[in-house]
């Protein structure tokens, strides 16, 4: 016995060191690289440097400044130059070090850098796409004329710049941003940043059965190269997503048991690409194939029909206006609508970003570039009577016209409510629209289009028109609007161009998920280039709200004539520290038509709590009778009713992050911005005699 005690004392000890060891070991936060910031004078820079760090243990940072100017708000590191921080330079350039200390008191250590400048950034070079292992390559001098005395340096960023000549092969995917600097001698007098999107694949395609809608998993999407021969297939997974990586694909046919057919034809080389697109349940008959065929013609303002690049791009310029014209035909089912878009997938931006609609098989419609540079995609959509889907996608390249900059306006934060973006889950298929020409201000009437049953999840973003802007003055108008979407709050994708008198974008993309945080930034363009992102905020979508443990339940009996309504918002537990409930109630005499009551107190007949679980005590509320000012105190003895509120949502007003995050049920009579829900249910009930 006494053999095993030394052996164990030592066991013991190792344990105990080991376990100490564990709890004293406390991993520093690791800071990613932080992108070199460019503030022009009369501008604050606010970034959130929280997005930037990461702790193993997942324990709270806090942020503060070791060396440097500006100061932390929260997460944030802000910083307004002063009028006169450049005297006679045109730029200057700093380091600020911030530190990031978690819970425990580890910390590490960052250097931003930043260069202050005299007027807003305006970017002449397009961004590009790229898959992993791409390579890319600019020439620079195509958008900037330098002087004979000047040069271009790399100032941030990956890739090599050789001469005026950029490379760069991505090794991993993620938004590069690339900076460059004009200097005279050794004076840098100009600046020049551009994008790079890196994606893992060269196709994403996002398949939902409507817009905004539920994802479709176990869709077979099968892809064809240029030849016409099929290559593979493959089933889009429980999030509605598939991914292919070759690039010589020219179409793919999209098929599910119970649905229409939907095709995505690739006129030509687009480069990486991600597609939301939709497979619908058939109206009719479940099809064997697809016979949608499209006839499309580019014209330019003087009727020359515009011809491709070899690779099925085609050249275009920035003032350009283009003509297009499509026509499609079908045997199986009459062609019933048309779309057209420029820049995203029809019908995702509905009542926002423009697109022009047509019944019938013919559309044309005349598309202005500006506001587009690089490359971009032209949408050309066909539908039949069953819902078997053409989606044609063509390529064009825009470039800029070298004009010389001037000073942009730096889009401004929505002021006329407490956030800029407003994210809806709504309880069924919100219809779709369409207008005989683009979108305009001036409150148009729209014609639905018809929706499928489901649940509905769109992004609504906010902000200041330029008119109506404090930039007016020293500004020149932008020739339009670009959105940018993130879900890390680093990585910005491009998904969006609208036209300078939309000031609203609304964001129906499939990638969109209840729970799931993402950020918005909108930039001005112009045919002298383009101004510095806004980020407008960022927000999380909450799931559906319902209700449940109902009073007076369905066909109860012997209910009071002064009874108490009560129930229990679900569905929302998960921020029930954040969420305000909004509600009303009506009832409705099932014996007489049109003889109906809602529930009033203190003038209001909406109203809101924060709490799980609502009781509406009969006698304490009016009961006004709807379309007069008459009211009850009580219900008939043995007398059927139903009630039901004809209101419930959820909402989250996220300060922080100038947003609201809002889930609607119903909204019966419009009282909410949302469409129009009619309840799930309406409870009916028998008073008794008292």
């Amino acid at each position: 016995m006494r053999r095993l005690v030394l052996p164990l004392i030592l066991l013991i000890a190792a344990m105990t060191l080991t376990l100490n060891s564990c709890i004293l070991f406390n991993p520093a936060p690791i800071w990613k690289d932080l992108p070199l910031q460019i503030v022009p004078l009369g501008q604050t820079l606010n970034i959130d440097v929280s997005q930037y760090v990461s702790d193993k243990n997942d324990q709270y940072i806090s942020f503060k400044i070791i060396s440097g100017i500006g100061e932390i708000i929260d997460t944030s590191y802000v910083y307004t130059p002063s009028p006169t921080e450049l005297n006679d330079s045109s730029t200057k350039e700093i380091e600020v070090i911030l530190r990031a200390t978690d819970s425990k008191g580890a910390f590490a250590d960052k250097i931003l850098k930043i260069i202050i400048v005299r007027s807003p950034l305006v970017s002449k070079i397009p961004d590009s796409y790229r898959t992993v292992g791409q390579e890319l390559t600019i020439d620079i001098s195509t958008y900037i004329e330098l002087n004979p005395d000047e040069m271009l340096s790399m100032l941030s960023g990956p890739g090599l710049l050789n001469d005026n000549t950029y490379t760069f092969t991505p090794s991993a995917t993620g938004t590069y941003t690339i900076t460059l600097g004009v200097y005279n001698g050794s004076l840098l007098t100009a600046l020049q940043q551009f994008n790079i999107y890196v994606l893992e694949h060269t196709f994403q395609i996002n398949v939902s059965e409507y817009n905004s809608g539920s994802s479709v998993e176990g869709a077979q999407v099968a892809a064809y190269d240029r030849n016409g021969n099929l290559v593979e297939t493959k089933l889009t997974d429980p999030s509605g997503k598939v991914y292919f990586d070759q690039q010589t694909y020219s179409k793919f046919i999209l098929t599910k048991t119970g649905h229409a057919i939907t095709t995505i034809e690739l006129a030509g080389n687009t480069g990486p690409l991600s597609i939301d697109a939709t497979l619908r349940p058939y109206v009719f008959i479940q099809p064997a194939t697809n016979d949608i065929t499209l006839q499309i013609e580019l014209s330019d303002e003087d009727g020359k029909v515009l011809e491709s690049t070899e690779d099925g791009t085609y050249s275009l310029v920035d003032d350009q206006e283009i003509t297009v014209e499509a026509t499609a035909t079908s045997i199986a089912f009459p062609i019933s609508h048309m779309y057209l878009k420029i820049g995203s997938v029809p019908g995702a931006e509905y009542l926002s970003s423009p697109r022009y609609y047509e019944e019938g098989n013919h559309i044309q419609g005349q598309i202005q570039l500006s506001g587009f540079s690089g490359s971009t995609i032209l949408y050309v959509d066909a539908y039949d009577n069953n819902d078997n889907r053409y989606l044609c996608i063509i390529p064009l390249f825009v470039q800029n016209s070298k004009q010389n900059a001037s000073k942009p306006y730096i889009v401004e934060e929505n002021t006329d409510s407490k956030y800029s973006v407003r994210s809806c889950t709504v309880s069924v298929g919100t219809e779709y629209y369409s207008y005989s020409s683009y979108l305009s201000t001036s409150n148009p009437t729209p014609t639905p289009l018809g929706a499928p049953k489901g649940m509905n999840l769109y992004v609504e973003l906010y902000w200041k028109a330029w008119e109506n802007s404090t930039q007016k003055r020293y500004t020149n108008p932008p020739s339009g609007y670009r959105i940018y979407r993130s879900f890390d709050g680093v990585n910005y994708y491009h998904v969006a161009t609208v036209p300078p008198e939309l000031s609203i974008y609304r964001d129906s993309s499939s990638q969109l998920e209840c729970g799931k945080r993402v950020w918005y930034a909108v930039s001005s363009v112009y045919s002298f280039g383009e101004s510095p992102k806004t980020v407008l905020g960022s927000v999380v979508p909450l799931p559906m709200v319902y209700i449940t443990t109902v009073n007076p339940n369905d066909n109860a009996t012997n209910v009071s004539t002064t009874p108490t309504f009560s129930w229990h918002f679900t569905g929302l537990e998960s921020y029930s520290s954040e969420v305000t409930y909004t509600y009303d109630l009506w009832l409705y005499d099932t014996t007489v038509a049109e003889k109906l009551f809602y529930a009033s107190k203190d003038g209001l007949n909406t109203f809101s709590t924060t709490e799980e679980y609502v009781t509406i005590d009969f006698p304490s509320y009016r009961w006004i009778k709807y379309g007069s000012s008459n009211y009850i105190t009580a219900l008939q003895p043995g007398h059927p009713y139903e009630w039901a509120p004809e209101l419930l949502v959820g909402e989250w007003l996220d300060e922080k992050n100038n947003s609201l995050s809002a889930a609607i049920n119903c909204n019966y009579n419009s009282k909410y911005l949302a469409p129009t829900i009619p309840p799930e249910k309406y409870y009916l009930f028998v008073t008794g005699n008292n």
